[in-house]
């Protein structure tokens, strides 16, 4: 009797486990939309300012977040072509 108990108990750690795994996902997943939908709204407000310094360097630091490479790099000539980096730096 006293194993059915510690059989019951482990179970119940293992389903635990899962459901605090299964959540981290969902935590990842809401994190990366959020990511996205600031994207989405950095990239409208340098339609409006274009020369908005700070907008650049927020739209770069969340797609280096979400890891997309092609709109990072996209992002970072956009920059480039309104902040040049001088000659030999």
């Amino acid at each position: 009797m006293g194993d059915k108990q510690n059989n019951d108990t482990n179970s119940g750690s293992e389903s635990e486990s899962s459901l605090s795994s299964s959540s981290d996902g969902d935590m990842e997943e809401a994190q990366e939309t959020k990511l996205q939908e600031r994207v989405t709204l950095l990239n409208r407000q340098l339609e409006q300012y274009p020369n908005a310094y700070d907008l650049y360097t927020e739209l770069i630091a969340s797609l280096k977040q979400l890891g997309d490479l092609d709109q990072l790099t996209a992002a970072r000539e956009r920059m480039n072509a309104v902040y040049p980096l001088s000659p030999g730096t």
